[in-house]
């Protein structure tokens, strides 16, 4: 958003992107909106009217006078409209049971999501009400309460952990540089859980899958002939189904973010913290402390001197540094 000068009496206008505000009017609605651009939702709706991205539509609180004497006062919302499936139980247990069907572990977020990236608005109710007539009742956790660990960083963008061996990205992005760690992901404890969520979503089907073709129909993995037919078979529907689950994801909502989603963590947060990641190291991290940056030292335990919590895939001889005391 940019402020014009037009010459004449009052505030700035104020200039907001359509393909930003195209982008923002797909995940809220006009006051979250303005609070991301520090502006008056109205603002954002004349803006939306002028790119013809939304239809007039009528006042947001109307006073209606009954018949009997009485009045009644309708509200009407300027945010997303929810998807006439969600109104449609037959229609949403089919697309929700296509959702189950290739993601059986899908749970009421993922599955909410998954329909977000599809196209399909649906409140969580709806969703949950549709999976307990396709599976049956949840089994109940009983008292055990999930503690939710809340990470924080400077802005988006301003971490990023690369758990892989592209020499070039690490010439270009790595040294000192706080904001970006390379290497296995000991001191990731995000990515772990993220690693751990798309195996159960995704890779363990696929895993047991080709378990089976090598245990019981011949499938010879040193066989190059082999892979390659397994790559011609598999790998574009196993690619179709990755960015499914990516787009499912970014249309997750997190709890400990307000509900918002990743991909409304993104688009907002580049908007209210700048553009981050692509210059020098500019996240206000002191010279000296750049190898700390982004540790979940919360996970560091000092009685056996690791990080608790990791997966198994790690070595467990894997040296790690003693953390150093960060608050003096």
């Amino acid at each position: 958003m940019k402020e014009v000068r037009t010459g004449k009496r009052g505030r700035p206008r104020k200039e907001i992107s359509k393909e930003y505000l195209q982008e923002a009017l797909a995940l809220r609605g006009t006051s979250v909106i303005g609070r991301s651009l520090n502006c008056h939702p109205r603002t954002v709706r004349r803006r939306a009217l002028e790119h013809e991205l939304v239809e007039p539509a009528t006042p947001v609180r109307q006073v209606r006078e009954e018949p009997d004497g009485t009045t009644t006062i309708i509200w009407t919302s300027t945010g997303p409209l929810m998807s006439a499936i969600a109104n449609n139980p037959p229609a949403l247990d089919q697309e929700i049971a296509r959702i189950q069907e290739e993601n059986p572990r899908f749970g009421q977020g993922m599955t909410q999501g998954s329909l977000l990236s599809g196209g399909f608005r649906v409140p969580l109710d709806r969703v949950v009400e549709s999976l307990v007539r396709i599976n049956g009742p949840a089994m109940p956790f009983g008292p055990r309460t999930i503690q939710r660990r809340v990470y924080d960083v400077v802005a988006v963008n301003s971490l990023w952990h690369h758990d892989g061996h592209h020499a070039r990205m690490i010439d270009l992005r790595g040294p000192n540089r706080g904001s970006y760690i390379w290497g296995r992901s000991v001191h990731n404890i995000r990515i772990e859980r993220l690693w751990k969520d798309y195996y159960i979503g995704l890779i363990d089907k696929w895993y047991h899958f080709f378990h089976d073709l090598e245990a019981f129909y011949g499938l010879d993995v040193d066989n190059p002939i082999h892979l390659w037919l397994l790559h011609h078979l598999f790998l574009p529907a196993l690619n179709e189904e990755a960015q499914r689950w990516a787009a499912s994801w970014n249309h997750h909502r997190v709890r400990t973010e307000r509900n918002r989603t990743p991909r409304e963590m993104f688009l907002f947060g580049m908007q209210e913290q700048g553009t981050r990641g692509v210059g020098w190291m500019e996240d206000g991290v002191e010279p000296g402390r750049y190898k700390e940056y982004g540790i979940d030292w919360a996970l560091w335990d000092t009685y056996t001197g690791k990080f608790t919590g990791l997966t198994q895939r790690h070595s467990p001889g894997y040296p790690v540094t003693t953390p150093r005391n960060l608050t003096g």
